[in-house]
């Protein structure tokens, strides 16, 4: 038996903390052992070392232990983005060592207190390396500290996330399901005690993530997680002393070059180490019972991912389940609404969308989705009236099958939708007037030359953004949207195109074929030359919706503060509400997201030969067809 003797404060809180007993540490060593020679589906290390860590993280539980190992070593082979190709010497790898961004401090508080390790990923440059070098190290080094450390395997770790300069770009990877995985794997994998979590110098960006991240830690280890800005540095202090943070922060532990110049050392030294370990895993095929796989360990359903910054439009708390239900629970505030306004009864819903799933099937001429988030997105907008629901899902797939020119080849990728999607032409901004409050969209088709790309990009990227919105937001969903054009630079050439059968077909598909409670629409900083637009546009509105169409010119823009106050209006226009080139870098992204999904969709419509009854054409939905006078402007 090889094992290092602790020191005298560390065995004595071993013995009283982890129920440890020096006489039986060898007999427990070879339980787990002979356990392990009995599992044919787990290859382990089996060094004395290396075993003891896992008997000291949990608690000497000869039970929790066989259960800790076998986890460990099967995330190990079911999340292989971050378990393998473990190089020391890879290049991204070799980026995230040389900045120093995962370094252990040298001296715990006490001699037998925590390990403490800073986290600073925003010192990576995510557009240069990928983001798993920075989860591929964080894992390595948990196998060496376990190797290694005594304090790590008796006390347990403080975490402390240093968040200056962190960015949308150092979010924009961070799905729940990841967060979950990482969360899983960090707690059930390893036998670490995670003592505290703190995260400091944090942007306002960093509160929705860190809470996000609360929503799936234990309530244990939720309720010693900490959040502190900048300016709250000296609270700060009174958790975590300055006597135990860097030389280079006014402490006295260790200078970072210093600390990154060993651990770089340190982690090179493991290469070996690292290449071995790859032959260590489970082989699930020879699993007595039910192998296990990346859904049964980690699962969450959500169709596509939700993203970090999807989590700020809507930070709704997890996914509500029963049976093979699956869909996002609503917060506290959109829920009251969404029982007062729209007559949601929660015990109802999964009644509601099965009898919608068995009408569709009952439909010949209807290929529609049938999943529960985008079902209940149409039975929230029609107030949970079955019948509205019908004929609204059978109207939007008829528009998408016969207004063909807005609907097919949606590629995130073509040309002139990359344009549109590069200049944030389209942007629901993040945050809300109240946590109930209507989506606010954000409409700059003056950024386009319509000399260069065709009209209908705009169009399509406008639908789309609706496609996922109806999907991903809550807000939208169950509030609604405004909708604000900011006019300012329109000229004629932005009109030219505008026929009146284009506006009401326009109008149409919004509001006849999408389930979509539009609350305002406000035109700013326009021309003269936009009047007639919304004169027209109005005539075609239902009438509570003209009665919300509003025009504010370049010098009326104080009274147009009153309706959307400036708080929520974008960082480039005075406002709070994020910044127009994050905004556009976002959703450029999120929209590419969905080229799968987009690519699919073409295959969902309507076959108008099937139809029960007279066929829909397009002159039958939208009428006006041939009257293709451009606006009368002058």
């Amino acid at each position: 038996m090889v094992y290092r003797e602790l020191s005298n404060e560390l065995q004595r809180k071993a013995e009283e903390e982890l129920n440890e007993n020096p006489s039986r540490v060898q007999e427990d060593l070879e339980y787990i052992r002979e356990w392990i020679k009995k599992q044919p589906h787990l290859i382990s290390r089996t060094d004395d070392q290396f075993l003891l860590s896992f008997l000291r993280g949990c608690k000497f539980s000869l039970h929790r232990t066989q259960v800790k190992l076998d986890y460990y070593y099967t995330v190990k082979t079911i999340a292989t983005e971050f378990f393998t190709r473990r190089d020391p010497f890879d290049q991204d790898i070799q980026e995230v060592l040389r900045l120093g961004v995962i370094l252990p401090l040298p001296k715990t508080e006490t001699p037998d207190g925590p390990r403490i390790l800073l986290l600073r990923s925003s010192l990576l440059n995510l557009d240069k390396i990928n983001y798993l070098a920075y989860y591929k190290l964080l894992f390595m080094m948990f196998d060496i500290l376990l190797m290694e450390d005594d304090n790590f395997t008796v006390s347990g770790i403080i975490a402390w996330s240093i968040g200056k300069n962190l960015t949308i770009r150092h979010t924009m990877h961070l799905t729940p399901s990841l967060l979950k995985k990482l969360n899983d794997i960090s707690l059930k994998g390893y036998p670490i005690r995670m003592r505290s979590l703190y995260c400091t110098q944090c942007p306002q960006l960093a509160e929705t993530f860190f809470n996000l991240s609360k929503s799936f830690a234990p309530e244990k280890l939720s309720k010693r997680m900490f959040l502190y800005s900048e300016s709250h540095h000296e609270e700060f202090c009174k958790k975590f002393p300055i006597q135990f943070q860097p030389e280079d922060y006014g402490g006295q532990n260790g200078s970072l070059s210093g600390l990154t110049e060993y651990w770089k050392t340190k982690v090179e030294g493991y290469c070996k180490w690292f290449l071995e370990d790859k032959e260590y895993g489970t082989k699930e095929d020879l699993r007595l019972g039910a192998p296990n796989t990346s859904a049964s360990l980690f699962g969450i359903k959500r169709d596509p991912p939700r993203t970090f910054l999807q989590t700020i439009y809507n930070s709704s708390p997890g996914d509500y389940s029963i049976g093979n239900m699956v869909y996002r629970e609503l917060s506290n505030e959109l829920q009251k609404k969404a029982e007062e306004e729209l007559h949601e009864n929660s015990s109802r819903v999964p009644e509601d969308l099965e009898y919608i799933r068995e009408w569709i099937k009952m439909q010949p001429h209807l290929t529609s989705r049938t999943d529960d988030q985008f079902l209940l997105s149409f039975l929230r907008g029609c107030k949970f009236s079955l019948h509205r629901t019908q004929e609204k899902l059978d109207y939007y797939y008829t528009v998408k099958t016969i207004a063909t020119e807005f609907f097919t080849r949606r590629d995130p990728f073509d040309q002139e939708i990359q344009e549109v999607l590069r200049l944030g032409v389209i942007l629901p901004l993040p945050k809300t007037e109240t946590p109930d409050g209507p989506r606010i969209l954000l409409v700059r088709s003056p950024l386009l030359n319509f000399e260069k790309i065709n009209y209908l990009a705009f169009h399509k990227v406008l639908f789309m953004m609706y496609d996922i919105l109806l999907m991903e937001d809550d807000n939208f969903t169950v509030s609604g949207v405004i909708a604000w054009f900011f006019g300012k630079n329109l000229t004629i050439r932005h009109t030219m195109h505008l026929t009146p059968a284009l506006l009401k077909k326009l109008i149409n598909i919004s509001l006849k074929g999408y389930p979509i409670r539009m609350k305002s629409l406000y035109s700013t900083h326009c021309p003269q030359l936009v009047e007639t637009i919304i004169n027209l546009s109005k005539s075609f509105a239902p009438e509570k919706l003209s009665k919300r169409m509003f025009l504010y010119s370049e010098s009326s823009h104080e009274e147009f503060c009153k309706k959307i106050p400036i708080q929520l209006q974008p960082e480039d226009y005075g406002g709070e509400n994020g910044s127009l080139t994050d905004l556009a870098e976002y959703w450029k992204s999120n929209v590419e997201s969905y080229s799968k999904w987009f690519l699919e969709d073409e295959e969902y419509g309507t076959k108008e030969d099937l139809r029960f009854g007279t066929p829909n054409t397009s002159a039958s939905l939208f009428g006006m067809e041939g009257t293709f006078r451009k606006l009368n402007l002058d």
